[in-house]
């Protein structure tokens, strides 16, 4: 499998925390070795050799944080409407809408509460490897990322984060989230579930920049995960 991406920005602030601006996506994606069992090597599947991709379209962030790598009190909303035209160059002719949310709240210098909202829909001939997905190092931890796809997405985390000295911290989560059709599956689909730890250390104390080190536990499932930066 092979995948480079590029995905960029360019926002201009028009008021105080918000910024509009345009999103760039371009991605070479490639499968190759496909499992003689699998579905992708013997179900009619759009993208399962994959293609490239690339998107453009606006965005919007809503950013009242009190910091950007460990944030303690504010709202973070951000979201991103992409067309992906063939007449851009991209192999399959589809559309993407992201929506996330972010709010934190510190119970105490110490102790901090954190939740993350996130939907995602995709329409029209969208690729395998494009689909809405759950898991990965950031949201659903404890399922690996695409472990489940479909058109349409929701999750929902909860973070609780102690810092018990000036460079050492820790973290317990949980996250509910469901890959679907359609949203009226909501209340139909079985809810995936993941619960976890995690343990902090500050690389960085002035910024409050740390090593993240978490381990998630979803349904017959599990992930560990080393990066720099907090999950949300």
């Amino acid at each position: 499998m092979n995948f480079p991406r590029i995905r960029m920005s360019v926002l201009r602030r028009v008021r105080q925390n918000q910024y509009f601006g345009l999103t760039l996506w371009w991605e070479d994606y490639k499968i190759t070795d496909l499992d003689a069992a699998g579905k992708l090597q013997n179900e009619n599947i759009l993208g399962a050799s994959g293609g490239t991709t690339i998107g453009v379209g606006p965005s919007f962030v809503h950013d009242a944080r009190n910091s950007v790598f460990f944030p303690t009190t504010g709202w973070y909303i951000e979201g991103n409407l992409l067309t992906f035209p063939e007449k851009l160059g991209s192999a399959y002719s589809f559309s993407s809408l992201d929506l996330n949310a972010r709010l934190f709240h510190a119970w105490s210098s110490s102790h901090t509460l954190a939740l993350d909202a996130f939907a995602t829909s995709k329409w029209g001939d969208v690729p395998f490897n494009m689909l809405a997905f759950i898991g990965g190092s950031r949201r659903m931890r404890g399922y690996f990322e695409g472990q489940y796809r479909d058109l349409h997405a929701v999750q929902l985390q909860a973070e609780h984060r102690w810092l018990f000295s000036p460079r050492w911290g820790v973290v317990g989560f949980l996250a509910v989230g469901s890959a679907l059709s359609n949203f009226k599956q909501v209340q139909e689909n079985e809810l995936l579930t993941t619960t976890g730890v995690g343990l902090r250390f500050a690389i960085d104390k002035a910024r409050k920049l740390n090593l993240r080190l978490d381990a998630g536990f979803g349904k017959q499932t599990s992930g560990y995960y080393l990066t720099v930066g907090e999950a949300f």
